[in-house]
């Protein structure tokens, strides 16, 4: 959940990552050099937890937890960042439906450095369509630009990605490759099938 919109930036920097949970996709962004992150968990039960899933959600100093409400988080900072992303979040919890708002949405676009992506995660076997299409609808509205990207082919637990941003996504495939240069980072890549 970490590396694909962080793959898909150019040359990302700050990235913000709602929704920390276990911490093993926040940790994936400490294997790109050069990029600090805020991490934004509502549960403080979870963070507390965090230790329990180690070593899959070691990071360094470079990656910080708060504990906060992602909206109030996300309307409250002044930091742009280059990628933002929002983990899975079940839209029937309570709560998380406000996580797919229009409102929300744009104080996502509001954060973003020029350039900026952002990508929602959305567990495709919790949805059905019409609240599938609701959330699609609401991201389109917001960014006009946006891909989907399946990350999960997975008849059980199907993850889709859509990668949102205000400019049409550019995709060069050199600057994939000179990230891949980096052998920290093509290892964590490997076992994902992200080197191919």
């Amino acid at each position: 959940h970490g590396h694909i919109p962080l793959l898909l930036h150019p040359k990302p920097r700050r990235v913000l990552f709602l929704g920390v949970g276990t911490g093993i996709s926040f940790a994936s962004l400490d294997a790109h050099a050069g990029v600090t992150a805020d991490g934004v968990e509502l549960v403080s039960e979870s963070v507390a937890l965090l230790g329990e899933f180690a070593p899959h959600n070691r990071f360094g100093s470079n990656l910080t937890v708060h504990v906060a409400d992602a909206r109030r988080f996300v309307r409250a900072s002044v930091t742009p960042y280059d990628v933002i992303i929002a983990d899975l979040f079940h839209p029937a919890r309570d709560g998380a439906g406000s996580l797919y708002t229009v409102d929300h949405v744009e104080a996502v676009r509001n954060r973003l450095a020029p350039g900026g992506l952002f990508c929602q995660w959305l567990p495709l076997f919790q949805l059905d369509l019409p609240t599938l299409q609701t959330i699609v609808r609401t991201v389109l509205e917001v960014f006009p630009h946006t891909e989907a990207f399946l990350l999960r082919n997975s008849p059980d637990t199907p993850v889709l990605g859509l990668v949102g941003s205000l400019e049409p996504l550019q995709f060069d495939p050199e600057y994939y490759l000179r990230r891949l240069a980096d052998p920290a980072l093509r290892e964590q890549l490997k076992p994902l099938a992200l080197t191919e």
